[in-house]
């Protein structure tokens, strides 16, 4: 059996998980089969680590902090989400 990156010779990343599709829809990308299976292993053992970066308007008491509010699609611009009332 081929493996799956190196069908017809060719190798080729392979798409291991769609991060976050309600927000940003960040891909996980392996460059190898290998890669893919180490990749998916740690999802499933829940060992990856998501960081997440937020742009704010105004000034902030404190450099670093947690954020509690709930996403939705933006009324301004539907490509994009914002915190909004509904979440």
């Amino acid at each position: 059996i081929k493996d799956l990156s190196g069908i017809n010779g060719v190798l080729r990343p392979g798409i291991v998980h769609r991060i976050d599709k309600d927000t940003s829809g960040l891909l996980m990308i392996a460059k190898n089969d290998e890669a893919h299976l180490a990749l998916a292993q740690e999802l499933k053992d829940k060992k990856s680590l998501r960081k997440y970066w937020a742009i704010v308007h105004g000034n902030l008491p404190n450099d670093r902090g947690v954020i509690e509010a709930p996403i939705g699609r933006s009324e301004k611009d539907r490509k994009k989400q914002a915190v909004t009332a509904k979440g």
